[in-house]
């Protein structure tokens, strides 16, 4: 009798002990199937984050060189092509800190942003009407090429810099 009852015990301890090492098996799953979750969406939160920053800085650019395009063909008087031109560089202004304060300093958007800035306000130099000489119509084609140029190499920039993201979130 004393054999079977220590049978009965060894075997509910077994068993019991079973049953203990399959839930804590059981909840590990679980937690780390939640910490996967909150990392793939941590990841694309920061993902959407960075592609409405860059969706920004992309319209700023474009109405930085769209203005300067505008103001070269004619189609744009100079009063509203300067004041297109400086409320996409001050939005671009906001956007360089805000990429400087998220990447520091070395990062090459800031000096993209930068670039883009110093032409359109180089072509919009050319053209004010206090310059002691007017500029001629090559110094205005090249300027604004120059303008033209520094907005594609930030969208090329962009563009590189958010699959490179991309890329990253897809492996976390």
């Amino acid at each position: 009798m004393s054999e079977t009852l220590l049978g009965v015990i060894i075997g509910g301890l077994l068993t019991g002990a079973a049953a203990v090492g399959a839930q804590v098996y059981a909840a590990r799953i679980q937690a780390n199937a939640a910490r996967d979750a909150w990392t793939r969406t941590q990841a694309a939160e920061q993902l959407a984050e960075l592609e409405s920053m860059y969706l920004g800085i992309l319209r700023s650019a474009h109405q930085v060189e769209n203005a300067v395009a505008s103001w070269q063909a004619g189609t744009l008087l100079s009063t509203q092509a300067h004041g297109f031109i400086g409320a996409g560089n001050r939005d671009l202004e906001v956007a360089g800190l805000a990429v400087i304060l998220r990447s520091g300093p070395d990062d090459p958007i800031g000096g993209l942003i930068t670039h883009l800035r110093d032409a359109a306000e180089g072509y919009a130099a050319l053209n004010l009407v206090s310059r002691s000489s007017p500029a001629t119509d090559e110094e205005n084609a090249a300027q604004a090429a120059t303008v033209s140029t520094a907005a594609d190499q930030l969208a090329a920039h962009l563009h590189r810099s958010l699959l490179q993201a991309t890329g990253a979130a897809a492996r976390k």
